[in-house]
């Protein structure tokens, strides 16, 4: 009985009602697509501040977890400094004839070094 009553209403819905339906049902797809990416990326982005730094990450990828600016690192590994390397840390190492541990070893101080010379002078009054 409730079936034949909605199948009546879809019946003589119209063309403007059938888009205004469409474009709902649109608008609360994409809310709930986005929706989705904004909860994934902030997890996400959460998990991996401060990550520990891993062969398959790019110099980009560590700056950017570690809060630094990707020509410190640059530097501290012998890249040019205005490059921006896509490539892993491994193949990095593998390029330059030296292990990833070394490499990590030096990204990790170039970290500390960097935010050394960031924090403000604390001390007594002169």
């Amino acid at each position: 009985m409730a079936l034949r009553g909605v199948l009546r209403a879809v019946r003589l819905f119209r063309l403007r009602q059938w888009l205004v339906l469409g474009a709902l049902l649109l608008v609360l797809g994409m809310t709930a697509y986005y929706t989705v990416r904004i909860v994934r990326f902030t997890v996400f982005s959460r998990q991996h501040q401060e990550a520990p730094i891993r062969g398959w990450m790019s110099v980009r990828y560590v700056a950017r977890t570690h809060r630094v600016p990707v020509e410190v690192l640059n530097t501290a590994i012998g890249l040019p400094a205005g490059s921006i390397e896509r490539t892993p840390l491994r193949a990095i190492a593998r390029s330059q004839n030296r292990s990833f541990e070394e490499l990590q070893i030096e990204l990790t101080n170039a970290i500390v070094d960097y935010r050394a010379s960031q924090q403000p002078a604390t001390g007594g009054k002169d």
